[in-house]
């Protein structure tokens, strides 16, 4: 394994990483692929384990709580987590809470073996240890889960009124509350989505349903393996979507602030796409162009407003 990114990932576990350090570790890791996450892990923690039996640090009880407890242990991953206890009945349940900030990205264990890949301003929820025959979490955002197959154990996310329930897949959420439109994109497995009680879709590789939040209009498509997750790539891709819905995305994962001067056009649906290492300028340079508009920045503040009529 490289030793620089064996020592960024240990950074990373113990919260001491920079921005810079981070994004590499984000870049390397995509780069192997998501079978080569457990590898890595599984790889740095028996590591750690051996050096420390060889300085005769670590007593055979903490040893032995890690190998046998290793997968709770990852779920320290969080880079800033709660912790709080829900009661259901008499049983108090330990539940954690990540969440990233605008621009942030962030990589989480959950204690079943699942890898999440969470997105810009984005919370995730779940339980110190899964039971009681489902594996639930909670997602306010987007993120990208590579569920851990277990036949009788199916896992479920819910974001609102919408729930996701898979036992073994991979595939992406999007669901910001100040979105119009929740969508799920499966790359591997198959995926029922459900608004409240009601069956929205089953979709399986390559299939995408957006559901409207305000109607619960549902519209679902093919699309490519590329563009499942594109964000985890640094690709920004929009497809008939609001131009409000894609400023109020581009400002989570750029941390700016953008006004959109006419209301009316706020609504107008586009399709689009940036790369994210290009920056907000020319993104918002594009929309413009689209939606024939000029952009000008107050104060830190990119203002898109109409052009001035000609004479």
């Amino acid at each position: 394994m490289n030793k620089r990114f064996r020592r960024l990932f240990l950074k990373y576990l113990n919260n001491t990483c920079s921005r810079q350090e981070m994004d590499e570790v984000f870049d390397y890791i995509n780069s192997q692929g998501l079978e080569f996450t457990d590898e890595m892990i599984r790889h740095v923690y028996d590591q750690e384990l051996l050096e420390r039996r060889q300085s005769r640090k670590l007593i055979f009880q903490v040893a032995a709580s890690v190998v046998m407890a290793g997968i709770v242990v990852l779920a320290g991953i969080v880079m800033t987590s709660n912790s709080k206890g829900i009661v259901a009945g008499t049983t108090v349940v330990n539940s954690r809470t990540s969440q990233t900030a605008r621009s942030e990205k962030r990589f989480l264990l959950l204690p079943d073996g699942t890898q999440v890949w969470l997105n810009a301003a984005s919370i995730l929820e779940f339980p110190e240890k899964f039971s009681g025959g489902e594996r639930k979490v909670s997602l306010t955002g987007e993120a990208f889960f590579d569920v851990k197959h277990a036949d009788s154990v199916p896992f479920i996310i819910t974001t609102g009124k919408v729930s996701t329930l898979v036992v073994g897949t991979a595939f992406n959420i999007k669901a910001y509350p100040d979105q119009e439109k929740i969508t799920v994109s499966v790359k591997r497995g198959k995926v029922n989505v459900r608004y409240s009680d009601n069956k929205v879709a089953v979709l399986e590789r390559g299939q995408q349903v957006s559901i409207e939040t305000t109607t619960t209009r549902a519209k679902q498509k093919a699309i490519k393996d590329e563009e499942t997750a594109a964000w985890q790539k640094g690709y920004l891709l929009f497809d008939d979507e609001t131009v409000g819905d894609i400023l109020a995305y581009l400002e989570k994962v750029y941390d700016v602030s953008v006004q959109f001067q006419d209301s009316e056009q706020k609504n107008l649906h586009i399709s689009t796409s940036f790369k994210r290492e290009e920056g907000i300028e020319k993104a918002l340079l594009v929309i413009c162009r689209l939606t024939d508009t000029e952009m000008k920045i107050e104060n830190g503040i990119y203002i898109l407003k109409n052009k001035p009529e000609k004479l």
